[in-house]
Parts: C-alpha cells; structure tokens; sequence
C-alpha cells in the first residue's frame, strides 16, 4: 500500500511539474503560448489619406504631405495586419476612396483634426469645428462616425479633451518615442527606431501621410514583431 501511494505521488509531481501545457514533437504550443504572452501591438497612422506622388506643403513647412496611403495599404493587406488610420478632415474631402479603402480592408479610421492645426491653440468653438467636420467628411466617405481622436502634433490640453469628448470622442496619443519618420528618414532607420521602442500593449506612430519612406519600412517592422512574437491590432 505504502507503494502504492509514493508511486501516485511521484505521477502527481511530475504530471504538475510539466504544467496545463500539452508539449508537442513541434513545440508549437509552447511557441503559441510565448507569442501570445508578448501582447497587441497598435500600428497607427497620421495625416493620411494621401494618394502617391503627390506632395504638398501641409500646414507647417517641416511637415510635408509626401507619404502614400495606397502603399501601405498594399503591405498591410499583403501581410494581414489590421491598423487605425487617423485621418485629416481635408484629405478625405480630397480621397473619400482612398479613405473607404482603409475602412474596407478592415481597418479603424478615425479622427485627427480637419486642417491639422495645434488644437489648443484654438477656441473651444474652433477645436469642435474641426472635430466636427472632420467626423462629418469621415461619414460623407460612407465610413463609421469615429468615436476617438488624435491631436495633431500630439498637443492637447482639458479644453481639448473637453470639446472632443462633448462630440463623443476619446483621446488617443502613442507610446514611447515617435518613430519620426515625418523627416524621412531611411527606411531601415524607421525599422530600427520602432522595433528597438516596441513593448507589449505598445501604440506606435507611423504616418501614411506625411513619411514618404513609411511604406518601405513597414515590411521590416511587420516582420521583425512577429519574429519577436506580437501579433497586431486595432484601436
């Protein structure tokens, strides 16, 4: 009897040793479970929608509106990453289809201010008519009213929050260090300033709008996260 019971004991200790994991020839459970503990990773993108080869001065000379919004487009789909879109009011006006693409191909599109200004700076009656209308050509684009926003330049204050919220809309702004690929930088270094700042739960800042080598960084940080094990999301 006495044998019996260490036997039974020695089963129970090794069989809690091993964990509620089932281990696989593959190790492709464990492998599962390790990406699933590094977390979302939110791929975000600013003053978009623009179309290729198209640039303009936009609102402050150091901010260029040369990015492509269809580029990187193509490498999301291309990867299946699903991301959130913050879009200028003025720029849907412009590209309510390249707007719809980004609502059709799964992604959130939400609002970020009608002319890009430093929003406060302005009235609270100007901080909502930017707001508004930004929701408002969002809507025109045949895309859902956008329930959060993001101060462009990152600027904000409790009048802001204040008059966005009276709209129904949430402040949303990113984490760590900007991935400042608004300089345009090369593509590598974009890769290399993301990848380095990422931790679980990270919101990152990319433009579609006003980064002109955003697209071709993109397949490197998509590519170097999920080796590291995150998988994406969207807001």
């Amino acid at each position: 009897m006495v044998e019996r019971v260490l036997m039974v004991l020695a089963m129970l200790t090794i069989l809690l040793g091993c964990g509620n994991e089932t281990v696989t020839p593959s190790g492709k459970v464990q492998q599962e479970a390790t990406r699933q503990a590094k977390g979302i990773i939110k791929l975000t993108f600013d003053d978009g929608p623009v179309a290729a080869n198209t640039p303009v001065i936009f609102l402050r000379k150091d901010t260029p509106l040369d990015g492509n919004t269809p580029a990187v487009l193509d490498v999301l789909r291309k990867y299946r990453v699903k991301a959130t879109f913050f879009a200028v009011g003025e720029q849907v006006r412009k590209y309510p289809d390249l707007a719809h693409r980004e609502y059709s191909e799964g992604h959130s599109v939400q609002n970020h201010s009608y002319t890009h200004p430093v929003l406060n700076k302005l009235s609270n009656a100007q901080i909502a008519r930017e707001l508004r209308a930004t929701d408002r050509a969002i809507t025109n684009a045949g895309i859902p009213r956008p329930h959060l926003f993001r101060p462009p330049y990152g600027s904000s204050n409790r009048r802001v929050k204040s008059a966005a919220a009276s709209l129904g809309l949430t402040q949303i702004l990113w984490t760590g260090p900007a991935s400042r690929d608004w300089e345009d930088p090369p593509p590598t270094v974009i890769c290399k300033r993301v990848v380095s700042s990422v931790r679980p739960g990270s919101i990152v800042l990319l433009h579609d709008g006003s980064g002109a080598h955003t697209a071709k960084a993109l397949p490197c940080i998509i590519k170097e996260l999920k080796a590291k094990g995150y998988r994406f999301g969207k807001l």
